[in-house]
């Protein structure tokens, strides 16, 4: 997978491998500007780690 240093950097990724993956809720709670102000989002936070092609295969 490609791991952009910033956001939108597509012309400036890194190649990792995909080690895992998590389910995550987002909370905004409410600030001072927006009293109602609840949100929730439901995402994936993706863990990445080496350069492909230069980790150890599991037999």
């Amino acid at each position: 997978m490609g791991v952009a240093e910033d956001p939108g950097d597509f012309g400036g990724y890194r190649e990792s491998v995909l080690v895992d993956a998590h389910h995550v809720e987002n909370w905004w709670p409410a600030t001072g500007t927006t009293p109602e102000r609840a949100e929730k989002e439901t995402a994936l936070t993706l863990f990445a780690d080496w350069t492909p092609g230069e980790y150890d295969l599991l037999d």
